[in-house]
């Protein structure tokens, strides 16, 4: 027969348990498409899956994707992005569309910016790697109420008309 102490601790383990469990339930390095809500072209999958899973290998499984449909309700999106330093050049008038993806770290800062869909303009391309490392979000993505890196996508739009450029959320 257990003790009364030890049923009580039992019980309290089992409460605990499944409350705890969430925590991790979103940081784990799966590259399961039914739990992301992209449409990608086979190839830029294939990009966006070898980004997540090394980024979460190096994380030690501490990453979430922004698209991940079992995250609804629980996940922050990291919000006010300020650009850092105007040193690293400008796309100018170059125009295009790409997709970008990157990981948005515990402190803010934006970390392996990956073209998954290429605009098709290489100077484009290049230019816009080289100036997204300059971003920073001042609030970091949240789960559950605490920080977590997080994968994010930009569909980047370049242009000479001043009404559509893309406007930070």
């Amino acid at each position: 027969m257990l003790s009364s102490a030890r049923k009580s601790l039992f019980r309290l383990f089992a409460i605990v348990l499944p409350l705890a469990l969430p925590l991790r339930a979103g940081a784990e390095c799966s590259t399961d498409q039914a739990r992301i809500k992209l449409a990608l072209a086979p190839e830029s999958l294939s990009i966006r899956n070898e980004l997540f899973s090394r980024l979460c290998e190096s994380s030690n499984g501490e990453l979430v994707d922004i698209t991940d449909t079992t995250l609804a309700g629980r996940l922050t999106e990291p919000k006010d992005i300020a650009f850092l330093d105007d040193r690293s050049g400008n796309p100018g008038e170059l125009t295009g569309n790409l997709l970008l993806a990157f990981m948005v770290d515990l402190d803010g800062r934006l970390h392996d910016t990956t073209i998954i869909v290429g605009s098709g303009n290489k100077k484009l391309d290049e230019q816009t790697l080289k100036i997204w490392p300059y971003y920073r979000y001042k609030t970091p993505a949240k789960l559950d109420g605490r920080p977590v890196r997080i994968l994010m996508y930009f569909k980047f739009k370049a242009t000479t008309n001043p009404r559509d450029l893309p406007r930070p959320r």
